[in-house]
């Protein structure tokens, strides 16, 4: 992340980044609004107000030296509201699964039965658990056989 200072407004006359054509890229993250000058945070390609640059939970700002999730939605996460993993009850400080409700670290997104990593994100969500799509059709196959 890096923090940039833009010193002047700039304009499509400059042919700078309100250009057309570029108008989206330097948008605000947050508030879809232009960040023409002023102080601006870069993260990933995608630029936040100073304003902006908070957690989409508490809405606490964030700096350069304050650790974050970001979400697969873009969205960021202070320290203080990231997710607990359902399993291991720990604070997710890379990256949180989420099915739902619930939140899994990497490491506890596992089958039930056969407690496999569940790496593709190909999975059942039942009453009893987690399940891989491989041992979630055996169950059902063994259910339907008992029925």
């Amino acid at each position: 992340m890096t923090e940039i200072i833009l010193d002047e407004p700039l304009s499509p006359a400059h042919n700078s980044f309100l250009d057309e054509e570029d108008d989206e890229s330097h948008k605000c993250r947050r508030c879809d609004l232009p960040i023409s000058e002023g102080h601006a945070y870069e993260l990933g390609g995608d630029r936040w107000h100073m304003y902006c640059f908070s957690c989409s939970k508490c809405s606490k700002l964030l700096g350069t030296s304050s650790n974050f999730l970001v979400l697969g939605t873009g969205d960021l996460i202070c320290s203080e509201c990231s997710y607990a993993c359902n399993a291991c009850g720990k604070k997710i400080d890379d990256l949180a699964i989420l099915t739902g409700e619930q939140a899994y670290c990497s490491s506890c997104f596992c089958c039930r039965n056969c407690k496999k990593r569940i790496e593709d994100l190909r999975y059942a969500r039942t009453s009893k658990g987690l399940f891989c799509m491989s041992c979630h059709e055996k169950l059902l196959e063994k259910k339907r056989r008992h029925d």
